[in-house]
């Protein structure tokens, strides 16, 4: 599979503020693309660095030498090396260029997903979420850049979660109607250690702590993620907010969602 990420620095990367925020990014929107490739698959990657400072990047998923691949690369150039999906999960990819929290804390950052060869319970809907926080100042006006002091004292403006639907990864398809969905979530929080992950008035039927569906557990509630960890979970059918419970109600991620019943119905 190829892969060709752009970076670059000062692009709008929050689409839910009033306010345009100089993000930096990789394709232009925070969280960067999401990434589906298969367990054992190739994965060619190329970065182009399209900003005004030095740029990298750095996979999760990866097993490769990182004094080769992960290395910095100037405005305008680009590198290109290939790794195999060995091991199945969901797993963050981040620019790893000095200081790391602050290019990951303007926005450098994604989630691929490597779906395992035994293949997981169909779903009728599969998404992303990608929890993490924004640290800025004002420039001028309804002008926000990134306050390296903040992310330092930890002291986010705001928490937010993106949902993306997942890729269709090829051969297989990933969608089949009348199935519960099924939700991949991941955090980029770059000092605080955990996230809760909770979804209101429910109980997930299955939670995949890795991408092997034999560890599957089920009776659970709220699970854990830890910073730059992925997690599978596959909600019982129904609406519901999404919200992390490591932090104060006022303080922490919401969301909302919905995973559908066969044929459409409602809860009984």
């Amino acid at each position: 599979m190829d892969v060709h990420i752009i970076s670059s620095d000062g692009h709008g990367g929050d689409r839910q503020r009033r306010a345009n925020t100089q993000a930096w990014t990789f394709g232009k929107t925070v969280p960067g693309p999401v990434i589906h490739v298969r367990q054992g698959q190739t994965v060619n990657i190329t970065l182009t660095n399209r900003g005004t400072m030095q740029h990298s990047i750095d996979f999760h998923s990866a097993i490769t030498p990182p004094s080769l691949h992960y290395v910095d690369i100037m405005p305008g150039e680009s590198i290109s090396f290939s790794f195999v999906a060995k091991v199945p999960g969901a797993f963050l990819y981040h620019c790893g260029t000095p200081p790391v929290l602050l290019h990951i804390g303007n926005g450098m950052y994604g989630a691929i997903i490597v779906s395992p060869d035994t293949p997981l319970p169909p779903a009728a809907e599969s998404y992303v979420l990608v929890q993490g926080e924004w640290y800025t100042r004002q420039v001028s006006g309804t002008l926000m850049a990134g306050d390296y002091e903040k992310m330092q004292q930890i002291r986010p403006g705001r928490s937010r979660v993106q949902r993306r639907r997942l890729p269709v990864c090829r051969p297989s398809a990933h969608r089949q109607a009348g199935r519960p969905g099924a939700a991949v979530c991941g955090q980029r929080r770059p000092r605080i250690l955990w996230s809760a992950f909770h979804v209101i008035g429910a109980i997930f039927d299955k939670v995949y702590p890795g991408g092997n569906p034999a560890q599957a557990i089920d009776g659970v509630s709220t699970y854990t993620v830890a910073t730059g960890r992925g997690r599978g979970v596959r909600p019982h059918p129904g609406r519901g907010g999404q919200v992390n419970h490591v932090r104060r109600p006022r303080d922490g991620a919401r969301g909302a969602g919905c995973a559908r019943h066969p044929a459409g119905g409602e809860p009984g």
